[in-house]
């Protein structure tokens, strides 16, 4: 029996250079009608995935990198219940504090019991960071900040509040601010591998900018609705939730640890920061947020009451536009493929900020303060990113809580700053305040533009190269200023 071979049923089949001509492609024989035979079933189409989720996979690694490694995924979540829960704190004790005394002054003297700790006991907190496990730090100072809220709220709620029970509230959180705060930047390196630090450390600081916006605004609506008591509570389970992912890190267990004495390596950190040219500059720089920007934001009670005349509600909203501003440009670092000045960028920051604060001084109308304070986040936003990502980069790990440490002595400073702007806002109102801090901040800027010529030129090769040598002395000061030009 014939077997005629032959495609589309028995047709003859066109040559093979007339097929490659056409595009057809090789010859595929088939069987005649005739002898046809059944043919095996053809494979099922693959399903080709939706196009959010390929959208969503593209975004996440364009985007969110850092989140494919478990460890940063935990240590996020903790930042996020944390810090949510402190900005609740922010909002409600300066409303409580108003409605007990209604006195600029006070709220400024509580800001100064919070941060007092800070300038004493952040070396403290550098060596811990340095010497032990940093996961169990960061457990130990949230387990005393739930239990301080929680007491707060049951004397908020039994009428027994007064301004001393707020003074010992601030210090304790002050403390264990300082105490977990180099800790937990420390962390963030060690939580991903180095070439997503800079993400890491900018999806850090959106965690802390974001709460900058859902803490105000929450505690405005829970205040609205349940009082000051259910906020304090409110807090408690922003803290037990970092606890839960905090435990669960294991990041930092096989690092090496400072040896020595304290007191030595303690000398080391400042004698590393002292000698690192990019490092000193960023360290003056601080100080203008530190002394003459941040302690404005503790005023924004007294100026939303007294000033613009306006309710709880207005002030959670434009203590929100500030943390939604700092969102952004923490964001903006995040969606950047490469910042080539990070120095410079960080210095104009400064000196926006500080021009911002001054016509926020001369604005009275809500609406345009919200805005004014959502661009004074936004560059707050920027500077706090790359300052971090700076140190991370720049800074070996065994020496980086030192270093983190000295940054937050910075911030202890601030009552240098908080109590006379404090009691110009109590004699001369709160605007005249707000125009002499942000000018001061301005002028640091300035002066560190001309001043920190290392910082100046510091590019992201000058910061790749600081990578320390393999078998370095853990404590060997690495002075190397890495820049560029």
């Amino acid at each position: 029996m014939e077997a005629a071979v032959g495609v589309s049923w028995g047709e003859p089949a066109a040559p093979a250079v007339v097929r490659q001509a056409i595009g057809l492609g090789p010859e595929v024989p088939t069987v005649s009608r005739k002898n046809a035979v059944a043919s095996p079933p053809a494979d099922p189409p693959v399903a080709r995935p939706a196009a959010l989720p390929r959208l969503w996979r593209a975004t996440r690694e364009r985007f969110f990198p850092s989140f494919a490694h478990p460890n940063f995924g935990r240590l996020w979540r903790a930042n996020a219940g944390a810090m949510t829960a402190h900005f609740v704190q922010f909002l409600a004790q300066g409303w409580l504090v108003v409605e007990l005394t209604n006195s600029p002054f006070t709220l400024g003297l509580l800001s100064f019991f919070m941060s007092l700790p800070m300038l004493v006991l952040s070396p403290v907190g550098g060596l811990l960071a340095d010497r032990l496990s940093r996961p169990r730090l960061l457990m130990m100072a949230q387990s005393v900040n739930g239990l301080t809220a929680l007491t707060i709220g049951i004397l908020v709620a039994t009428g027994a509040i007064a301004v001393w029970h707020l003074a010992i509230s601030a210090t304790l959180t002050g403390a264990m601010f300082a105490l977990s705060v180099p800790a937990r930047y420390a962390l963030i390196s060690e939580s991903v591998p180095r070439a997503l630090v800079r993400n890491a450390v900018a999806l850090n600081a959106t965690t802390m900018n974001l709460a900058r916006v859902i803490g105000p605004a929450l505690a405005g609506l829970i205040v609205g609705a349940a009082g000051i008591a259910a906020a304090y509570f409110t807090m408690l389970g922003g803290y037990v939730w970092s606890i839960l992912n905090v435990r669960r890190i294991d990041a930092d267990e096989q690092r090496p640890r400072a040896q020595g004495s304290p007191l030595s390596i303690l000398r080391a950190g400042f004698v590393y920061v002292i000698n690192t040219g990019p490092i000193r500059s960023l360290m003056v720089l601080t100080l203008a947020p530190a002394l003459f920007s941040y302690p404005l934001t503790m005023l924004l009670p007294a100026f939303v009451k007294q000033d613009l005349q306006a309710g709880v509600q207005d002030l959670g909203l434009v203590t929100s536009a500030l943390g939604a501003g700092a969102v952004l440009g923490a964001l903006a670092l995040v969606a950047a493929p490469e910042v080539r000045r990070p120095g410079r960028l960080a210095i104009a920051a400064i000196v926006i900020n500080g021009a911002l604060y001054v016509v926020l001084s001369f604005t009275r109308f809500l609406p345009f303060v919200a805005l004014v304070l959502a661009c004074v986040g936004m560059f707050q936003g920027v500077h706090m990113a790359l300052t971090q990502t700076i140190v991370q980069l720049l800074v070996p790990s065994h020496m980086r809580g030192r270093v983190m440490a000295v940054w937050m002595i910075n911030w202890g400073l601030m009552p240098l700053g908080l109590l006379p702007l404090s009691a110009t806002a109590e004699r001369l109102g709160t605007p005249v305040a707000m125009a002499i801090g942000g000018g001061l901040s301005l002028c640091v800027g300035v002066f560190v533009a001309f001043w920190g010529r290392q910082l100046w030129t510091l590019t992201p090769a000058g910061m790749e190269a600081s990578i320390e040598p393999t078998g370095s002395a853990p404590d060997a000061p690495q002075a190397k200023a890495a820049g560029g030009d």
